[in-house]
């Protein structure tokens, strides 16, 4: 995060630079830093193999342009994922605008490392922009009202934000209830009285640490987290029930009132039952939370059997 001053006529700030090691520029000075930018701040074209890097942007914008031939101007809400792959060059710059205030940018990065039957697949760029959200939510029963809408993705929900999920959704359906994957599961943690979490992920350890700090926000004990360290959410998919089954079965839940599996993209909600009754503690997931939580939201009293003890109660 970086708070810049108000921007000269080059989109660069109003400041002087003296005092900085411009090309390389890590100072923080005033609460800013220049980096390898040398008019405007940012991080001129270099190269990346081998890996693929998601960027989401809370506030300010972001140049980017590539070697593939690829430019956009992107910020305040959008996301950004870049497969370097078998090679790309890129730049990332950070364009000051208001010439009247300061002009703040908040964004953070995830890194992926591809497995290695993928690093030299071809590099790829796309852009997931924030006013998608309405659009996807008003095509759905368009000029009809819709009571709840269900957003299916427990790590996009960490780093969108769960009100920026909801104001989006809100101005393509208005009033319309929200649930996600990750607020669902807050809701069923209260509602069963879970305070001690074990946690286990398909994802790598950057997206893990994103999922463990947002529960320990929310004022959760996490004792244990284990995962697969899986990149692509393709491959996620791929993993057979039976061996996911054998998999979770072997996790020592003694120090946990449950076990919480994220992900909705991971085919554990058919075996929860089964789990259950192996390891006996309340077994939660992703999908299974986001069901019951939209079954609760509008108010449908229907039992449900066959998919653990939260449907239960």
């Amino acid at each position: 995060k970086d708070i810049y001053p108000k921007a000269n006529n080059n989109m660069g700030p109003d400041a002087k630079l003296d005092q900085r090691n411009i090309g390389s520029d890590f100072s923080n000075i005033d609460g800013w830093s220049m980096y390898h930018g040398d008019k405007i701040p940012g991080f001129p074209r270099h190269p990346h193999r081998g890996f693929e890097t998601i960027t989401i942007v809370d506030k300010g914008l972001i140049d980017h342009s590539d070697s593939l031939g690829f430019s956009a101007r992107y910020g305040d809400g959008d996301v950004q994922w870049l497969t370097a792959g078998d090679g790309i060059q890129h730049s990332e710059m950070f364009p000051l605008l208001n010439k009247q205030d300061a002009n703040p940018i908040d964004f953070f990065q995830i890194w992926i490392n591809l497995e290695s039957k993928n690093k030299r697949v071809s590099p790829n760029f796309s852009m997931l922009w924030k006013d998608d959200i309405p659009k996807v939510t008003k095509d759905i029963l368009p000029d009809q009202k819709l009571d709840c809408v269900a957003y299916g993705c427990t790590s996009g929900t960490i780093a969108a934000g769960y009100s920026s999920i909801f104001e989006k959704v809100n101005l393509a359906k208005p009033n319309t209830k929200v649930t996600t994957p990750i607020t669902s599961a807050i809701n069923a943690f209260k509602f069963l009285k879970i305070k001690k979490l074990t946690i286990f992920t398909p994802y790598t350890d950057e997206i893990n640490q994103s999922v463990i700090n947002y529960f320990e926000k929310e004022n959760l004990e996490i004792s244990e987290l284990a995962y697969f360290d899986i990149a692509s959410d393709l491959d996620i998919g791929k993993v057979h029930p039976e061996y996911l089954f054998d998999v979770l079965s072997k996790i020592d839940l003694s120090n946990s009132d449950a076990l919480f599996i994220s992900c909705t993209a991971l085919p554990v909600l058919s075996i929860i039952n089964d789990i259950e009754k192996k390891l006996g503690k309340v077994i939660l997931s992703s999908n299974q939370t986001l069901i019951w939580d939209t079954l609760k939201q509008i108010d449908n009293q229907n039992k449900v059997d066959g998919y653990g003890v939260l449907f239960n109660n």
